[in-house]
């Protein structure tokens, strides 16, 4: 038993307890966003290239230290060791690395044409909201962590990180390399340990701005507490996405990839397949391929296999409720990993399982399972796969296969999601290059991309005028030869007919203008 104010945390592949946490309390969770926000004081100011020099300082210490954080990461989750490597350390290193290439570009001065009047110039710039609240999930600890944090400090802000009280230890991972980068400033980001409630104190404590990422019931209600502060928000939700398999494609590309996207990270994956929908003429053949792909999986071999286990203690329960909800329903279990392409006596409700005969009634078809099922329906025609798909609350990733790229497009077109592949699947999730967001039940904001950055930033825009002139044309006294002039000035701009059409109209009018000290 913890002592009161603690919690554990466990290995998920064994069970066995790895340590002891603090929880925060509301007043540590205060003095966390007081230390960011001194911190920040000075670290806004900072010019571009010295943020860029704290990146590349950051970058080379998660290379030095990339095994133990890959240990760290898979003790912390289970996870196995390629996954860790794959998607924690490598996404996040890309992104920093873009950083340090495009950040001046991405967020130093715009300039922009200027309608306030003859002399003016005008341009956009961008400025640090402030301090950002990062609260973090568990399934991919480093990079969902590291990721907007990286991206608050490049433009300029601070930060308190809440990671997922079941992955603490890649918390402190991720406080100690913050903390080794001399240049950034002492305090600069601070992470507090706990479960929701010290989400909660954090989003009362008054940050800046909120990065959250995890369940949509979480996601409502981290909205409802920061409509209190009008705090700006960025909620990165769940996902039921559509991978769709139109009858022209690359069957055997198409099952491996169906394979990968649904049972990476044993599932627990926001961009994962959970739906996964084949045209009825190659519905046969592509699940055959499914299952001799699905039968080859290495299950529970530690971590250099391919599945590790689930890493909530909520995640076998809901997995089994869908499953039984499924099979209820009429569905069949058509392949358990690791059962050798032939019938398996062994329980699916803890493995990676294939499941047939599926249908919009049953909760693995509509409800996020955040789990290693996939759901094999088939459909008629591209109108019906398109219905199908955007037949959700989510609208978070998508992906259509087929050789036909035009036709691809099309189908991909239609669908009412934030992001989505052709011929490939969950990889957009780690470009640094693309915005990533959801719409509907998915969320809201983009992260990563140019308009990640901007969206850790407040947009300012500036007009300048010389000032040389005595008054300008809008200002009083207002006179019925300022209107005259208006009305002409409107309809040489905005008329019909060509401005060299205009000229000699348009010259006598700026003359009369510079008369009356306008121009």
């Amino acid at each position: 038993m913890s002592k009161p104010g603690t919690f554990f945390n466990y290995d998920p592949s064994n069970g066995q307890r790895i340590g002891e946490y603090e929880i925060a309390s509301p007043t540590r969770v205060e003095e966390a966003l007081r230390s960011s926000r001194r911190a920040f004081e000075s670290w806004r100011e900072r010019p571009f290239r010295q943020r860029v020099r704290a990146l590349a300082s950051l970058r080379r210490s998660i290379v030095d230290d990339t095994p133990r954080l890959v240990d760290i990461i898979c003790r912390d989750t289970g996870k196995v060791r390629l996954e860790a490597l794959m998607s924690d350390i490598y996404p996040t290193l890309d992104l920093i690395r873009y950083y340090e290439d495009n950040l001046e570009s991405i967020l130093g001065k715009d300039p922009r044409k200027s309608s306030a009047g003859f002399g003016s110039r005008a341009w956009v710039e961008y400025f640090p909201v402030g301090v950002v609240g990062v609260i973090a999930p568990w399934n991919y600890p480093f990079q969902l962590s590291m990721i907007p944090t990286v991206t608050a400090l490049a433009a300029g802000n601070g930060v308190v990180l809440k990671p997922s009280e079941i992955s603490p230890m890649v918390g402190d991972a991720i406080d100690e390399l913050l903390g080794s980068v001399t240049d950034l400033p002492r305090g600069l980001v601070e992470v507090v340990h706990g479960p929701g409630e010290v989400g909660e104190s954090l989003i009362a404590a008054g940050p800046d701005m909120i990065f959250f990422t995890g369940s949509v019931a979480t996601g409502k209600r981290i909205m409802r507490s920061a409509s209190e502060n009008l705090t700006p928000l960025i909620l990165e939700l769940g996902g039921k996405d559509a991978f769709i398999v139109l009858d022209d494609a690359n069957l055997e590309r198409a099952a491996a990839g169906a394979v990968y996207a649904s049972f990476a990270n044993t599932g627990q994956l926001c961009v994962s397949a959970e739906r996964i929908y084949v045209q009825e003429s190659v519905v046969q053949r592509f699940v055959e391929l499914v299952r001799k792909e699905t039968a080859r999986l290495r299950v529970d071999e530690g971590y250099d296999g391919d599945v590790g286990p689930l890493t909530h203690p909520e995640g076998a329960e809901r997995v089994r409720q869908h499953i039984d909800d499924a099979l209820d329903r009429g569905a069949e279990v058509a392949q358990v990993a690791g059962a050798g392409g032939g019938e398996s006596s062994r329980s699916p409700e803890s493995l990676p399982c294939v499941l047939t005969g599926v249908d919009h009634s049953m909760d693995v078809m509509t409800r996020e399972t955040f789990g290693p099922i996939m759901p094999i329906m088939a459909f008629a025609d591209d109108s019906e796969a398109v219905r199908l798909a955007n037949d959700s609350d989510f609208g978070l990733n998508a992906s259509v296969w087929s050789r036909d790229l035009e036709r691809a497009g099309k189908v991909a077109r239609q669908l009412r999601v934030g992001n989505v592949s052709v011929n490939d699947a969950v990889k957009n999730i780690g470009s640094p290059d693309l915005p990533f967001g959801g719409v509907k039940h998915s969320g809201f904001g983009r992260y990563h991309g140019p308009e990640g950055l901007k969206n850790f930033s407040h947009t300012r825009s500036v007009s300048v005028q010389s000032g040389r002139r005595s008054k300008e044309i809008n200002w009083f006294p207002f006179t019925p030869e300022t209107y005259e002039d208006l009305m002409k000035y409107i309809h040489l701009r905005f008329g019909a007919g060509s401005l060299r059409d205009k000229a000699s109209e348009a010259w006598s009018l700026l003359q009369r203008f510079a008369q009356r000290g306008l121009r």
